[in-house]
């Protein structure tokens, strides 16, 4: 049975490319994510471009790094983690366009349990 962090990228790895909500569509650029685990690094390749995302083995030149351990991703496609967080910890390191790395975070399930903070500030507020 696969890990979550396999299912992950195998989702986003179809023949097409999947749509990212918020993407600029001026993000463009492949983001390598080297996971470190008990058989050795496993490599993947996500491409960005025109507000989609496409996963892939295939070995392309990337312009940014991602790096961390399977437990760690694990967590991270869980929504059990936190992207930035994550490198402030030191339990994810970023190499090259590190802007671009970040936009990995679009790709990735928000926490358990949470939601959208805008309706709540669109309640009326009591005047005094």
């Amino acid at each position: 049975m696969p890990d979550a962090t396999t299912e992950f990228f195998e989702r986003l790895s179809g023949s097409r490319p999947v749509p990212v909500a918020d993407l600029p569509p001026t993000v463009k650029g492949t983001i390598r994510v080297d996971i470190h685990g008990d058989r050795g690094i496993e490599h993947w390749y996500v491409t960005l471009g025109k507000g989609e995302a496409l996963a892939s083995r295939k070995q392309s030149r990337p312009n940014a790094v991602v790096r961390g351990s399977r437990q760690f991703f694990d967590r991270l496609v869980r929504g059990e983690e936190h992207f930035y967080a994550s490198v402030h910890r030191n339990e994810i390191e970023l190499e090259g366009n590190s802007a671009l790395a970040a936009h990995l975070i679009r790709l990735l399930p928000g926490s358990p349990g949470a939601h959208d903070p805008r309706p709540a500030t669109r309640l009326e507020r009591p005047t005094a």
